[in-house]
């Protein structure tokens, strides 16, 4: 009895020993984490992209040297057109003939940063490059835009004037520009025979009427945006500038009614800059500038040959010389073009060029 009793003893103190330990260890293992505060993210450890940086831009201040008539008509379009295919990178301010400077005076201010470019043309000043006298026109060497086209994108001009403003210095020669079909006078009065052009006083440059000059014209430095007001005081008779689309615009044909259809040749003008800007700039604003001066280029030629007959009917009296008379203001040029070829050995070349292209075009009546 005292045995069972004692066993019955030694089991319920194991028994509660084993409980005293299993207890804390249960309740341990079950017992709830204390929450903790939570944790801060981490900050990146590499720097944000730098913005990115602006494209530059380019506003050039343009001098031509027409008249502020020309600006809408030919020019506003080009800066539009340049606008647009830059998207806006590049903007071009346009001052009309000697607004900021003198005319004659446009290659040495783009040499000192006074202008960024300029249509210009080169008799304006002739003496400061060696084709200075036959660029702008060759009187009687090409009768129209496609002729003159041919002689400076096919029979080497182009290279040449190149040539000649690199040589100059600071001005780079981009390209060309053509505007009217055939340069003619305007005149007060009618011109129907070779002596009328005695004593006329007419408004051009000496290179572009020598013919008439040797018939008795005299020639007078006029602005064009002076050239309305010359003739209706008599100041001058006449304007040699273009043809009938040209002297309609700038509402010339008002004053001066006769046109004489005689064909001086083509006016060319030169796209030039300062070569410190044009090679300041990138490759892709370089190449949109020269596209866009041909785009220019067409676009002008196609409203002027447009509007010649148009405004020769609407505005004006046309005139004719007889041949006879036509011939002897040739045989003027003709004398001229030998007085040049003795300028330099540059002009030379170019005279040769228009003869050789002449006497193509006759010996296979293209054009004639």
């Amino acid at each position: 009895m005292k045995r069972q009793n004692l066993l019955k003893l030694i089991i319920g103190v194991s028994l509660a020993a084993v409980m005293a330990i299993s207890i804390p260890l249960m309740s341990g293992c079950a017992a709830p984490t204390t929450p903790t505060e939570p944790t801060t993210p981490t900050e990146p450890t590499t720097p944000a992209p730098e913005p990115a940086a602006e494209e530059p831009t380019w506003n050039f201040r343009c001098q031509e040297i027409g008249s502020a008539a020309d600006i809408p008509i030919h020019h506003t379009p080009w800066v539009e057109w340049i606008e647009k295919m830059t998207a806006g990178r590049v903007h071009i301010d346009m001052f009309s003939s000697c607004e900021l400077v003198p005319d004659d005076q446009i290659l040495p201010a783009l040499k000192t940063g006074a202008l960024d470019c300029s249509i210009y043309a080169s008799v304006c000043n002739p003496s400061l490059t060696k084709l200075g006298e036959i660029e702008t026109v060759l009187v009687y060497g090409a009768r129209n835009q496609n002729e003159m086209m041919c002689l400076y994108k096919h029979r080497g001009l182009e290279d040449m004037v190149r040539e000649d403003y690199a040589e100059y210095g600071g001005v780079y020669y981009l390209s060309p520009a053509f505007y009217d079909p055939a340069i003619t006078i305007a005149s007060t009065n009618p011109i129907e025979k070779y002596e009328d052009f005695e004593g006329l006083k007419i408004a051009s440059w000496e290179q572009m009427i020598r013919p008439f000059l040797d018939a008795g014209s005299v020639v007078v430095n006029v602005s064009p945006d002076e050239y309305y007001l010359a003739g209706t005081t008599g100041v001058i008779d006449g304007v040699v500038a273009g043809g009938s689309p040209f002297y309609y615009y700038n509402g010339w044909y008002e004053v001066f009614p006769y046109l004489l259809n005689e064909s001086l040749g083509n006016f060319t003008l030169n796209v030039v800059f300062s070569e410190e800007v044009w090679d300041s700039l990138p490759e892709d604003i370089q190449a949109i500038l020269y596209i866009s001066i041909c785009y220019m280029t067409e676009h002008s030629q196609n409203k002027y040959y447009n509007d010649t007959s148009f405004y020769r009917d609407e505005a004006f009296i046309v005139t004719e010389l007889s041949k006879e008379d036509h011939y002897k203001l040739v045989d003027h040029a003709m004398v001229y073009w030998d007085e040049l070829a003795q300028k330099n050995e540059k002009v030379a070349q170019v005279i040769e060029i228009y003869r050789a292209y002449n006497e193509e075009l006759e010996r296979t009546k293209w054009h004639r």
